[in-house]
């Protein structure tokens, strides 16, 4: 099921694909394949975690510790919405105790450079990813993005504009 959530970005429109709901799910699938776990026990996979309405738990075993891993979902990751995404699983690893991951369709390396920078742990269904707690230490970075987004010319930019002010006013020759 594909949604239209649409943000204005200056001059072009980028049009979500996926919901938080079908990241989760494609998460859940995808988890065995990018995170060296040996062990995925999912505690709680509805959504609805601490007041978070796009996150899940597990319990992963990971180079032979057990961690309780909170999955944080964002679907549409820009600067503004890790950083409001880390406070928040700040807030929560406090409560919880849990280690609380990061996981988008894909992760822009600025925006992965700023997690580890807080020592939040990320994952992007791209398959980059980096974890850290006690002696577990993962990091893998991929080439490719295999969640683009989909652009689309803005209505409003300039060139458009000119046009359709120009058609408006009724001064077409």
């Amino acid at each position: 099921m594909y949604n239209s959530i649409v943000s204005d970005i200056g001059n072009s429109i980028i049009i979500e694909n996926m919901h938080a709901r079908e990241i989760l799910d494609e998460a859940k699938k995808r988890l065995p394949r990018i995170l060296p776990v040996e062990k995925v026990s999912w505690i709680r996979s509805d959504g609805a975690v601490k007041g978070d309405p796009s996150g899940a738990v597990a319990r992963v075993v990971l180079g032979g510790a057990r961690i309780p891993l909170g999955i944080r979902v964002e679907a549409q990751p820009s600067a503004a919405r890790v950083r409001e995404a880390i406070r928040h699983m700040k807030r929560r690893r406090s409560i919880g105790g849990e280690v609380v991951i990061l996981v988008s369709p894909y992760l822009s390396p600025r925006l992965r450079e700023m997690l580890r920078r807080e020592r939040q742990p990320y994952l992007d269904l791209s398959g980059n990813v980096w974890l850290e707690h006690g002696s577990v230490w993962v990091e893998k970075e991929v080439a490719k993005n295999l969640y683009p987004a989909v652009e689309m010319s803005h209505p409003f930019a300039d060139k458009a504009s000119l046009v359709l002010r120009r058609l408006l006013s009724g001064s077409v020759p």
